[in-house]
């Protein structure tokens, strides 16, 4: 009787190990490396990425390799944009472009006098050439209003492409 105690827990401990012991080897999908692990392993750390898909990204039907895209498609307040992004490129109203500083400071006096609201400044990067530039903009849109006010001015005025500070522009 013994040795049949003894067989018999042989045998279910030996069907309970070899249920344990089952070896998956799985490829890293992001850096290919080949991992070997317990079924029961794998399956865990299938289901919980899985978890983290499903939460926080969905797959692109049009993406044929099944990369993961974001679905966070907010819209930003101009308030937001400037939180994380203090400097941009927006644009400005460029009154004039002439070959001396001394050009460039009569037209920033005579912008200034004929419109008090909107900020001006020179820029002497291009030199010889100064740009007279004024106001901050997000979009060629928000230029439109004041562009044409000063147009009345200065018909040489057109809005370019430049660095601006997004608080300026609020």
């Amino acid at each position: 009787m013994k040795r049949f105690l003894l067989a018999f827990l042989f045998i279910i401990s030996d069907t309970l190990l070899s249920q344990a012991q089952t070896i998956i080897s799985q490829k890293d999908s992001v850096n290919g490396y080949t991992m070997t692990m317990d079924n029961r392993i794998a399956s865990l750390l299938n289901k919980q990425e899985n978890n983290c898909k499903q939460n926080s990204y969905k797959q692109n039907p049009n993406n044929t390799n099944n990369n993961i895209v974001s679905t966070s498609k907010r819209t930003l307040s101009k308030t937001n944009i400037c939180r994380q992004h203090p400097r941009l490129l927006g644009y400005k109203i460029q009154i004039a472009m002439v070959k001396s500083k001394s050009d460039a400071d009569k037209i920033t006096l005579d912008f200034r006098k004929k419109f008090p609201y909107i900020k001006v400044l020179q820029d002497g990067s291009m030199r010889p050439y100064y740009r007279v530039l004024a106001g901050s903009y997000f979009t060629p849109k928000d230029t439109e209003k004041d562009l044409k006010n000063i147009k009345r001015s200065f018909g040489s005025a057109v809005a370019i492409k430049y660095m601006i500070f997004c608080v300026e522009a609020l």
